[in-house]
């Protein structure tokens, strides 16, 4: 900053600290500081003692010149320490020394700052002794024009600035060095004539050498590689253009580029040059991009696209696709309220398609295992662990941390966990298993969930497993009995593996009523379906099944788990009046119907796990088979009104005829308007009445119990309770 203090001009450096070993030469702690006194004696009329204050700074800077290590910031300050010691010299003869340093400093040095005619007169003198002018010319050779501002200009080694016209230089003998980005430097010694009014003529015949490429990139962070040479990364805003990135030492042909950037395609191909010159390349680089699509996504299903190892938020996408994305790994997520969960890790490449099979499985939120045994409570979680690890068909969530917070927000401790076993246990001590099912819905949203209790806190034999459904399926549990010792006998790994294993509901049937008698040894035929298996194939009522398949059977029994594990079609050997006569037989496929009160069936896993198949038609069995064991999961767990419901939607659509059909929904109609109270007794009495007529109805399955007995054991049980 420079002052107008009085008449005179007052040159301080405020400008920054000058470099530490300036400082420590001058024994000084700041250069401002120096400059600060020696001005404020100097305005203070005591120049004598400013010029004391100013010697030891201009005597260290001068040193510093005399070694060619000044640096830009240090040349300002000396050229300001001299000026200011000039303007305080009263003594002429010790000025000319100063201003002559001041124009080896600066050729430029603007004499009107004085602002005294005498200091600008004497400046001016110095000035025509010492300073001259340069006429610069520039003759190209073997190129293209060469700009001023593009040409590199040096005197005696120091780079200056040059706009085309003539150079402020000291008169003498100068190194003058021409160059250039692309050109050859050429140098040569000029005797620069002092004064003002003739400049000195020079001519530089400069000869171009290479080729000079400039390279502009959107979006920047591209790294350059030019004929197999890295030659460094585009700087500048992500968002936007990227400052030029200058390639030197190019020939007059062409040269192949190549620009990478992690997440964008590479573009790669020559860039012809038309001779050595100046060339620009701009390049907006692609996404490297891939499409995913998925195939089974159910709707409603939401799915969830994060890259791998990445904090940012999921990609929430709705159906099948297709999904762009940038290539990489990905973690993808479909959930389902209702069918379940899928996760897989997606390899997206560029400009390819990555097609993902769903398969939605149903969770199992494990909530924990309460009681006070550790052992007991460890190697019960290893177990559930490792079934489920087994297990085809549900993918199991450790869900812990959120089970005791669910437990107690639905009040059901421990205590009256254990009390739901006893019999006699008050029923306002009862679990509100609503209020757990709304818990665990809020807290561990799932598609089952699943709590385990110890019979006891010290050494625990048994455990309760209660199993239930989230919402909106019904708010009753389930509970399994498994045994914690390693007997074999009611064990997690069989009673999970159990109550989890897949729902079927289609079956293979003969078509054929089979029993044993004491008159003839095996599985005697007593009648046949008409159309059925059996009836093809040949088997006439009287017939005593000998082997299935070769093998031995004596019972019915034996016939039934052939017929269960073996391919169709079957070879059947019957003894016909004392004649053995084979049969092929391909055996049927009909409706499989949850079976009722069975203690080793967790029925809310059975309900949960029906309602989220939802690729159902690939079964083989309509969908009213897959609701009417919806129904009847339903009743066993207690939901009568859904089941109802179910049913009354299911049976105008229900085939009539033999086997599973319209007498066993009907069968099962009446007993839901049983249930659901005395006001719907004359619905139930009309279902039952339709199940009785239909003979050929059976329940179960094709080949199951026959309706009609018990649809007239319920009609005469409903004809006694009536009033």
């Amino acid at each position: 900053m420079r002052t107008v203090a009085n008449r005179w001009v007052t040159v301080l450096w405020l400008s920054g600290t000058l470099v530490a070993s300036a400082q420590g030469q001058i024994g000084l702690q700041s250069p401002r500081a120096v400059l600060d006194e020696a001005a404020r004696l100097d305005e203070n009329l005591q120049p004598d003692e400013a010029i004391e204050v100013l010697r030891p700074l201009i005597d260290t800077l001068r040193a510093t010149f005399d070694a060619g290590e000044l640096s830009a910031e240090q040349r300002q300050v000396f050229v300001d320490s001299l000026a200011l010691r000039v303007k305080a010299d009263v003594e002429d003869a010790s000025r000319g020394p100063d201003l002559a340093m001041v124009f080896r400093l600066e050729t430029g040095f603007n004499c009107e700052l004085f602002v005294t005619l005498t200091l600008i007169a004497r400046c001016q003198e110095v000035r025509a002794e010492l300073v001259g002018m340069l006429a610069l010319q520039i003759s190209p050779v073997g190129g293209q024009q060469i700009s001023p501002v593009d040409a590199m200009v040096q005197v005696d080694g120091r780079v200056i600035d040059w706009d085309g016209g003539p150079i402020e230089i000291l008169a003498g003998l100068r190194l003058i060095s021409v160059g250039g980005l692309g050109w050859q430097q050429q140098s040569a010694s000029v005797e620069v004539t002092p004064g003002p009014d003739v400049p000195t003529p020079h001519v530089v015949d400069l000869l171009r050498v290479s080729s000079v490429l400039s390279i502009i990139t959107r979006p920047s962070g591209v790294t350059v590689v030019v004929d197999g040479v890295e030659r460094g990364t585009t700087q500048g805003a992500a968002d936007g253009d990227s400052s030029a990135l200058t390639v030197l030492g190019l020939g007059a042909d062409e040269a192949r580029v190549t620009l990478t950037l992690e997440g964008y395609r590479t573009v790669s191909g020559p860039v012809t040059f038309n001779g050595f010159g100046d060339y620009s390349l701009n390049r907006v680089l692609e996404r490297a991009e891939g499409a995913v699509v998925f195939d089974g996504v159910p709707e409603g299903a939401t799915v969830e696209i994060v890259r791998s190892g990445a904090p940012a938020s999921p990609l929430v996408a709705e159906g099948s696709g297709p999904v762009t994305l940038p290539v990489g790994d990905y973690d993808v997520v479909v959930s389902h309220p209702v069918a379940g969960y899928f996760a897989e890790v997606v390899t997206v490449v560029d400009r390819g398609e990555h097609r993902v099979s769903v398969r939605l499985l149903p969770t199992v939120a494990m909530l924990g295992v309460l009681g006070g045994d550790d052992v007991g409570r460890d190697g019960l979680m290893r177990s559930l662990e490792d079934v489920f690890d087994r297990l085809d068909g549900w993918m199991l969530q450790d869900r812990t941390a959120e089970g005791e917070a669910i437990v107690a927000e639905a009040e059901a401790s421990i205590d009256r966990l254990r009390r739901q076993v006893n019999p006699f246990a008050a029923q306002a001590d009862q679990i509100d298993w609503s209020a757990l099912q709304a818990a665990a819905d809020d807290m561990a949203p799932s598609s089952v969930y699943l709590l385990g209790v110890l019979d006891d806190d010290l050494a625990a034999q048994f455990a309760n497993l209660w199993i239930w459904r989230s919402a909106p399926g019904p708010a009753m549990a389930s509970r399994l009995r498994v045994s914690l010792a390693d007997d074999g006998l009611d064990t997690p790994e069989t009673v999970i593996g159990r109550a989890f294993d897949d729902v079927s509901v289609e079956r293979p049937w003969l078509g054929a009523l089979l029993i044993e008698t004491d008159a003839e040894p095996g599985p005697f035929v007593a009648t046949v379906t008409d159309g059925g298996p059996a009836q093809a194939a040949g088997i006439l009522p009287g017939d005593i099944i000998v082997s299935v398949n070769d093998l031995p059977v004596s019972s019915v029994v034996e016939v039934t788990a052939r017929l269960l594990s073996s391919p169709s079609p079957l070879t059947v050997t019957v003894r016909r009046a004392g004649t053995p006569v084979v049969a092929e037989l391909a055996a049927g496929s009909g409706p499989l119907v949850v079976p009722r009160l069975d203690p080793k069936i967790a029925y809310s896993v059975i309900s949960a796990r029906l309602a989220a198949s939802m690729d159902r038609p690939s079964s083989g069995q309509p969908s009213w088979v897959w609701e009417f064991n919806e129904a009847a999961a339903l009743m066993e767990v207690g939901d009568w009104d859904r089941a109802l419901a179910t049913l009354r939607r299911i049976e105008p659509e229900t085939p009539a005829g033999a086997g599973v059909a319209a007498g066993a929904v009907r069968y099962r109609l009446g007993l839901a308007y049983m249930m659901a109270g005395p006001r719907y007794r004359d619905q139930a009495r009309q279902s039952f009445q339709q199940a009785a007529d239909d003979v050929d109805a059976r329940l179960f399955h094709n080949d199951g119990p026959w309706v009609a007995p018990r649809a007239r054991a319920r009609l005469a049980e409903l004809n006694r309770s009536t009033p």
